[in-house]
């Protein structure tokens, strides 16, 4: 049990830690559990600190549309809401925790599921802890330690994001998990699984074996006992002559005197799922597992004859169960003798002997606060080689520790447990928790395994996502490495770009990596080989080489120079991630229509418009793109999206390869120079697209788009072009109008206005305007006049885009251009490109 406040102001809830479930749940004080409403008195339970969730005013209430449904394999339940709020572990908030609120439960306490959040209790993927106190910079990685101590002790700890070395003794070792496996086929670590490859006695120095073969193992604290099947138990059982009579007490019946400092020991060699030869034995002494028989909460009916057992003397009970359902469940009268540190950032597991009541961290008698014994786990760095303490009852001598890096400060502090089990002080994240007497050993209705049997996730959700993203320094691709960034679905992202993103995530799932992408196919695989990228799931091309409008074979060489980009990127992809590549997402655009080369597809432009055959607009590089994307998928179990955004509204901060940037510093330039902003607006009498239809796209939606589709398994989604933009038609007058109202700068539209001259003219001046102004001289080098004057200055049509395709796919995201131009404006105010005025 771990006390933890909720809230503002803060409400007290002792919850159940639990390293198999993901959910963190509390029970409503509502509930009839606490009520006593509606129950007859043989149903009537105790309820442990329930939570009001009148109480607070941090509460957010109805957070999803989904509600908590959890079913528990002991056929226990917990049913209500999703909430959000603020939870306190000792000194450390983590903020927004999406929580289950229970109406109806018949569990005594809530539990704190601290497990993958990818196991969540609901159909719909949410963060769990762990990846909020990731996210919010509480712990470098999703990693914690845990410490039971002896049953004898009220209390033990947990430590996130770091190791005590004073808990364990000899060397901790460590353990690659057991993958499950997926209804695709894939692989997934969302239980802590390892693996068990024998089971042993030893007694008076005589080992006898029980069991040699290897076998799945689940450690998981929100579990009482040790769960056998029924071979491995009954070998057990006959072993210490105890009475199996679970079919009608409910109890395992031990000779009591087993329960002694000399007793037997039952040792456990567990090995890594990678390396047989990778082993640690944890001894568990049966002192550990022989309890009294009202622990087990057992009171023996009046009416029926006392069990005739085969043994004479006092009776205990046994913490080791029989469960016909074949798996191997490790609890707590396992973990108490496990010093166990769960990596989910790395899918390993660290396991040593526990030093039984040691003193450490948590010992008055320790130097400072205890952190010359505590080791920060780093991020990218997994489980570092540590040896713990010397074996001791009465102090505890840590032997020289190696791998890690030695914590300092007070973030790691350690918490300490009062008189009644209840924890208080500091931690980085560091937490005592306490048993106490509503969570003792042996009550399994309460603490039994917690595995939901009605857990739907989306298969896209369950497996590991690893994405590769091109052109991470061009608008679109910057956006959707923001976006993948907030979702924890995806285990790994990987930025590539000659150069580092201006605005890479500050997220450990994030890498750059420079990579030179006019390579050939063959050099470009070597590459992804050496930096081991070849379990890439999801690949996101974006790079793009500009080549000037006014060059005289502009579409000639646009095609020689992007064509290769993405096709021998994708060949090498193809290589070295053959077997876990999912998706390809090809982003293309307005030109696939003929945009701004010569008259497109007639409007309202659609997908399945035939390609434009003009000379004029010939060769165009996103056909030769497209035609060898469709070529080898159809050789490949991988599936594919097209993406076409048009007039793409976005910002980052070194590239200007964005029109509504280049506007930005024209209108700046306007405004410190009192001038009116010019729309050329075409050739023809009618102002050209000054009064056409127009739809444009806000990179942050197209970024959101493209992962709503890249997450899509539906037929409707996988295997098809879709159109991009942000769903409101207006036109070139309304944008130009609208920013220049925000500016505070008169608009006009004229004929055969040369802009491009009069920009050359007017950015002379942006040396006196930055000064003046405090914003960056060097501005000017995310503008890409020819582009923008080419985009102002091309054409008499408009580009109306029917978005009927994404609508019927289930896309409904409607955002108002103009709004959002306005917020990428205050983003470049924001770092000093434009003056703030």
């Amino acid at each position: 049990m771990i006390s933890v406040k909720v809230g503002t102001p803060p409400q007290d809830i002792d919850l159940i830690v639990d390293t198999g479930s993901s959910d963190t749940w509390m029970i409503a004080s509502s509930a009839p559990t606490c009520t006593g409403i509606g129950l007859a008195d043989s149903d009537k339970t105790d309820c442990n600190t329930p939570y009001n969730p009148d109480a607070p005013s941090s509460i957010n209430m109805n957070v999803t549309t989904y509600e908590l449904n959890m079913r528990y394999v002991d056929e226990t339940l917990a049913n209500g809401s999703y909430i959000t709020d603020n939870i306190l572990l000792v000194d450390d908030v983590v903020k927004s925790l999406q929580m289950g609120l229970a109406y109806k439960t018949d569990i005594q306490s809530g539990i704190l599921g601290i497990g993958y959040s990818a196991n969540v209790g609901t159909d719909r993927y949410y963060p769990g802890i762990m990846y909020q106190m990731l996210s919010q910079n509480l712990i470098s990685t999703k990693a914690y330690s845990l410490y039971l101590d002896s049953y004898t002790s009220p209390t033990g700890s947990i430590l996130f994001g770091a190791i005590d070395t004073s808990k364990f003794t000899g060397e901790l070792v460590k353990l690659d998990t057991v993958p499950g496996l997926n209804e695709d086929g894939s692989l997934n670590h969302q239980p802590l699984d390892v693996e068990l490859a024998g089971v042993g006695v030893t007694d008076q120095g005589n080992t006898t074996n029980l069991r040699n073969s290897r076998e799945t193992m689940t450690l998981d604290s929100g579990s009482s006992l040790i769960s056998l099947p029924p071979a491995l138990a009954s070998a057990v059982y006959t072993y210490f002559d105890a009475y199996d009579d679970t079919n009608s007490s409910g109890i395992i019946f031990i000779p009591c005197p087993l329960n002694s400092s000399s007793s037997p020991t039952i040792n456990f060699l567990i090995s890594s799922y990678s390396s047989s030869t990778v082993t640690i034995t944890i001894k568990v002494p049966l002192s550990e597992l022989v309890f009294p028989l009202a622990q087990m909460g057992y009171v023996p009916d009046p009416d029926q004859a006392p069990v005739d057992l085969p043994f004479s003397g006092e009776a205990c009970a046994l913490g080791i169960e029989s469960t016909n359902d074949g798996y191997y469940l490790f609890g707590d009268t396992f973990l108490r003798s496990a010093y166990v540190v769960h990596d989910l950032q790395n899918n390993q597991v660290g396991l040593a002997q526990a030093n039984i009541n040691s003193g450490g961290a948590d010992s008055d008698s320790s130097d400072g606060d205890g952190n010359e014994y505590i080791v920060e786990l780093k991020a990218g760095e997994g489980i570092p080689v540590l040896t713990g303490a010397i074996l001791s009852s009465t102090s505890v001598t840590p032997s020289p520790t190696h791998g890690g890096s030695k914590s300092s400060g007070t973030p790691t502090i350690a918490a300490k447990a009062t008189p009644t089990g209840k924890s208080s002080g500091h931690s980085q994240i560091r937490e005592t928790f306490a048993y106490g007497s509503n969570s003792s050993i042996g009550k399994r209705h309460e603490n039994a395994e917690r595995y939901p049997t009605e857990n739907i996730i989306m298969n896209s959700l369950q497996t590991p996502k690893v994405a590769l993203i091109t052109g991470t320094n061009g608008i679109s691709g910057s956006a959707l490495l923001r976006q993948l960034s907030k979702n924890p679905v995806w285990t790994r992202i990987i930025a590539l770009s000659r150069s580092p993103p201006s605005n890479l995530p500050s997220d450990p799932r994030v890498e750059f990596h420079s990579l030179d992408l006019t390579a050939t196919a063959g050099e470009i695989a070597e590459a992804l080989s050496a930096k081991e990228f070849t379990n890439v799931t999801h690949f996101f091309h974006y790079a793009y080489i500009h080549t000037d409008y006014d060059h005289p074979n502009h579409l000639e060489e646009m095609t020689k120079n992007n064509v290769p980009l993405f096709t021998n990127t994708l060949t090498a992809i193809d290589l070295t991630s053959r077997d876990s590549l999912q998706r390809v997402i090809l982003q293309t655009g307005g030109k696939n229509y003929g945009l701004l080369t010569f008259p497109p597809a007639s409007e309202p432009l659609t997908e399945d418009a035939h390609r434009v055959t003009d000379p004029r607009s010939l060769p165009n590089f996103y056909y030769h793109q497209e035609d060898f994307l469709w070529s080898l998928s159809v050789k490949r179990s991988w599936s594919w999206n097209i993406t076409m955004p048009f007039w793409i509204s976005g910002y980052v901060g070194k590239s200007g390869n964005s029109w509504v940037t280049s506007a930005a510093i024209y209108f700046s330039l306007c405004q410190a120079l009192n001038k009116p902003a010019i729309f050329p607006g075409g050739e023809d009498e009618y102002y050209g697209k000054w009064n056409k239809g127009q739809h444009f796209s806000t990179s942050w939606v197209i970024a959101e788009f493209t992962e709503w589709l890249a997450l899509n398994e539906e037929p409707t989604v996988k295997n098809q072009k879709f159109n991009i933009v942000d769903d409101t038609v207006t036109t070139f007058r309304d944008v130009w109008e609208g920013i220049g109202r925000y500016f505070g700068v008169e608009t006009k539209v004229e004929r055969k206005y040369d802009l491009m001259s009069e920009v050359k003219e007017m950015e002379k001046e942006w040396p006196k305007i930055a000064k003046q102004y405090g914003v960056r001289d060097n501005a000017l080098r995310i503008v890409t006049w020819d582009a923008f004057v080419h985009a102002m200055d091309m054409g008499e049509w408009g580009s109306v885009v029917n978005m009927n395709k994404a609508s019927k796919a289930g896309w409904t995201k409607k955002v108002d251009t103009i709004k959002e131009m306005e917020k990428i404006f205050g983003e470049m105010k924001n770092d000093g490109w434009i003056p703030n005025v």
